[in-house]
């Protein structure tokens, strides 16, 4: 009682009652003023000044462009006399923590003139200038939300700021609110409370915590204790002002809706025992009251309103129904800091997939050459190579080398979840220490997605059967059932292990990716989203905290994104960036992806697809059409991408009246280039079209455009008739024969019913008697229009074969992902003549060759001693992700 006594009293003389919102006491400039610098100037031989944005107690920032990396930064320079000390502690103390909500610092620097930080650069104003225009209820909670959440990511670091106010907090021009200012922060002493000199009181007075003010240590609590004066005076527009020492209980009674309001006295409590433990728990106080106050009738919630939704959220007390619309995506932002850079001897070294480690300190990555490595998240710091141990079909055999490698995640002892491949024994799921000692997990012919459980238990997710939780000595329990060809390529599980997120595809690329919500214990599955699938099967999905997750999908452009979602009360993803991202992994607040740079080049080799050689190298953009009769290859070059005819040592030319990213070539008829279009106003349609030599247009015909293939007609062998047209009507796909020079319908080729697939591709032999279609399955469908037989091939493994085309001796070439451990490949299904049947002959191409190179629509020269065929290149990195 007396302690809480003396604690009214301090907090009573520190607030005026007449105070309403208006200036603190440490708005006066500093005593010691910072030098000016003129725009233009430039500091260290890197940052050029191009504005003063404002001073404050310990020093003057200004906005520079970094000439190095091209980017516009905040520059703090340190007053003359500052503490130089403190500075370098709020450095290394602010660049542990990564969140949307905390002001990202970059780095200090000295020159014998000055001393200085550089940070991210907030556009936008103080939450005090906000607050002076008054804000709305619900924007005020959910700049509050923000707040707490940006405070619960710095004690989340083991860092109490002790300077929250909203001087220090900069509302940016999206709605994101940010804490910046690290000046006065310090790291827990002894028994976790931050410490300083004794007796020295630091920070400002209106927001300091009794114990604070009274010189004090202080800890988490006494910034939930700023957090609490800052809600209510959003809410309200008024500093509380207590009466006696038990007034918290009171403080929050003009606050709505009652729930929050109690939250927030709780912040305040004199008693520093009866307050939130920390910004965390206060925040998962806030969600809690947030879905106490819902109703079945559509409300705004607060975490809703940190997205920034405009609409709101319907839901329904039914478990697990969410609802079909797809929201558009916020845009929000992200920093990407290189971690591993692209090899010198690529693609052997090039990075392949990422795992944090559970404290965040370190991480694993695999190489498409095979390797494992261990890496801490440390400037300067070098890999170390782990032991890949052999997959034993018994305990005395050899053992097979694994040929491709994909973390899965770390357990608590600090050994790895690895899937690793094999030639002739498929995906092994193993657990493997630093000295390279492993045991298996799991194994089966065919590729699955793994993740670790907090309780080292591992996930699985099979495709067409379901995801599994595994654990010793028991059969796999499951946990969510899949349909047929559906399946889960990325799992994550929540760090207190109660919840599963899952990445659902199902077997057409036409159909959506669904993220689902899976909570073992009592079987409940929620969908929290919905939208085009993902651009690869290898994306990323991972947990930043208990509500949120990051995961990468495809834009209706087709564009990669990596995106945010609450799952507590999930609206409009925000949209982080775009281009690139692939595999990634998070934990102890680290976030890491791989993300790449794409070359495309058009290559040639011999009719065996060895040692190809680029015709085009480095083109923005290349689909291969085939050869005309006079020996001329037809692809898509540059960008804007534009068709083109070329040969070998001649260079290549634009084909007369083609229009850059306008028309997109299909295949070849003698002389003529068979192309296609999209209308750019409604209904989209997409038109068919056959331009001469001399760029004369034919219109062949016209197709919806939400059911037109991607290459719409094929020519037999890629450049005589017959031709074939593929067409979507109803619920049937069929393939129609099609004059290429008038466009009139003949016979029917085949068709069948759509499904829950969409073909990938068609090709016609040369003689145009047999149809080979693939659609995206480990099988190649050929069709003998003329018996009316449709038989299937298989590849072998789990290949995914996704184009195809004939060689002149009916061979069938195709394109995959996936086959026998590649990640991509190309493979011959040669043709038995007595017989007419197929068999998957050969995969072209060493793993390093073809590991991080996707390759499509090969096209056999019309002697048949060449093959030329589009491929792209992944060039990969692996980056640390701030500001999610």
């Amino acid at each position: 009682m007396e302690r809480r006594a003396r604690a009214a009293a301090v907090y009573t003389a520190q607030v005026d009652p007449r105070d309403g919102i208006g200036g603190t006491t440490d708005d006066a400039p500093p005593r010691i003023a910072p030098p000016e610098l003129a725009p233009g100037a430039v500091i260290a031989g890197r940052y050029r000044v191009e504005a003063r944005l404002g001073s404050g107690g310990g020093g003057t920032v200004w906005r520079c462009r970094d000439d190095q990396l091209g980017a516009t930064v905040a520059l703090k320079v340190v007053a003359p006399g500052a503490d130089v000390e403190r500075w370098r502690r709020e450095v290394a103390m602010a660049r542990r923590i990564a969140d949307r909500n905390v002001c990202r610092v970059h780095d200090l620097g000295e020159t014998p003139e000055l001393r200085f930080v550089t940070m991210e650069l907030i556009e936008g104003t103080s939450l005090r200038d906000r607050m002076r225009r008054g804000i709305p209820a619900g924007e005020a909670r959910a700049l509050f939300a923000q707040v707490v959440a940006g405070a619960a990511a710095i004690h989340a670091a083991g860092v109490v700021h002790r300077d929250l106010k909203p001087e220090n907090i900069v509302v940016a021009a999206d709605g994101r609110a940010v804490i910046v200012d690290f000046g006065l922060a310090r790291e827990p002493g002894p028994g976790g409370a931050a410490v300083t000199h004794t007796g020295v009181v630091v920070g400002t007075p209106r927001y300091m915590s009794p114990e604070q003010a009274a010189g004090e240590p202080v800890d988490a609590r006494s910034d939930v204790w700023a957090l609490g004066l800052i809600g209510h005076e959003l809410l309200t527009g008024r500093l509380p002002v207590p009466a006696a020492p038990d007034a918290a209980r009171a403080l929050g009674r003009a606050i709505a809706p009652r729930g929050i309001a109690a939250v927030i006295g709780r912040c305040v409590a004199l008693d520093p025992d009866a307050r939130h433990p920390d910004a965390r728990q206060l925040q998962v106080a806030l969600a809690a009251a947030g879905r106490r106050r819902r109703t079945p009738i559509a409300v705004a919630a607060v975490v809703v309103a940190v997205a920034g939704a405009a609409v709101l959220v319907a839901r329904s007390p039914d478990r697990g129904r969410a609802t079909d619309e797809v929201r558009p995506p916020r845009t929000g932002d992200a920093e990407l800091f290189p971690l591993v850079g692209e090899p010198e001897h690529w693609p052997r070294d090039a990075a392949t997939s990422v795992a944090v480690a559970r404290d965040g300190t370190r991480f694993a990555y695999t190489t498409a050459g095979g390797e494992l490595r261990v890496q801490a998240i440390a400037p300067g710091a070098a890999p170390e190579s782990w032991t890949v141990p052999r997959y034993r079909r018994a305990p005395a055999a050899y053992g097979d080398s694994l040929i491709t490698l994909w973390c899965a995640g770390w357990f608590s002892d600090g050994s790895l979840a690895v899937i690793g491949t094999t030639y002739r024994d498929g995906y092994h799921l193993f657990r493997i220490d630093r000295g390279g000692g492993g045991r298996v997990l799991h194994s089966q012919a065919a590729r699955f997605s793994a993740a670790v459980a907090s309780d080292d238990r591992a996930v699985i997710g099979i495709a067409g059967a379901g995801v599994f939780v595994l654990a010793a000595g028991r059969d796999p329990d499951q946990i969510l059932a899949l349909g047929p060809g559906e399946t889960a390529p990325a799992i994550a599980v929540s760090p207190d292990g109660r919840q599963v997120a899952v990445a659902r595809r199902a077997a057409s690329p036409d159909q959506p990716l669904r993220i689902q919500i899976v909570t073992p214990g009592d079987g409940g599955v929620r969908e929290v989203w919905r939208g085009p699938s993902a651009a690869r099967p290898d994306g990323l999905l991972a947990w930043l905290d208990g509500a949120r997750i990051a995961f990468t999908a495809r834009e209706r452009s087709g564009a990669a994104a990596l995106y945010t979602l609450d799952t507590a009360d999930p609206g409009a993803p925000v949209v982080r960036g775009r281009g690139g991202f692939g595999p990634g992994s998070a934990a102890g607040g680290t976030v890491l992806a791989v993300i790449d740079r794409e070359v495309a080049s058009v290559e040639l080799g011999n009719a065996r697809a060895e040692q190809l050689a680029p015709v085009e190298a480095n083109v923005a953009a290349s689909r291969i059409a085939g050869w005309t009769t006079d020996g001329h290859l037809v692809f898509a070059l540059g960008e804007p991408a534009q068709v083109v005819r070329a040969v070998p040592g001649r260079g290549a030319e634009p084909w007369p009246g083609s229009r850059a990213w306008v028309d997109i070539p299909d295949t070849v008829d003698g002389d003529s280039v068979i192309a296609h279009r999209r209308e750019p106003a409604p209904p989209g349609e997409v038109v068919v079209e056959r331009i001469d030599p001399a760029g004369r247009r034919t219109e062949l015909a016209r197709l919806p455009g939400d059911r037109a293939a991607d290459t719409p007609v094929r020519c037999a062998g890629d450049r005589a008739p017959p031709c074939v047209l593929q067409e979507i009507t109803g619920g049937n796909v069929r393939w129609v024969e099609i004059d290429p020079v008038t466009g009139a319908r003949g016979r029917v080729l085949h068709s069948r019913g759509l499904g829950d697939r969409g073909p990938r591709d068609a090709a016609l032999s040369v003689d145009g008697k047999t149809l080979a279609i693939v659609e995206g399955t480990s099988e190649v469908i050929v069709v003998d229009p003329a018996a009316g037989t449709a038989r299937s091939y298989p590849a072998g493994g789990d290949a995914a074969l996704v184009s195809a085309t004939f060689g002149p001796t009916g061979d069938i070439w195709a394109t995959s992902v996936g086959f026998h451990g590649h990640r991509f490949g190309v493979m011959v299904f040669e043709v038995r003549p007595r017989s007419n049947e197929y068999w998957a002959a050969a995969s072209r191409g060493s793993p390093s060759q073809l590991a991080l190179s996707a390759a499509w629509r090969p096209t056999v020269s019309p002697d048949g001693s060449q093959l030329a065929i589009a491929v792209r290149e992944h060039h990969t990195r692996i980056v640390r992700v701030q500001g999610l």
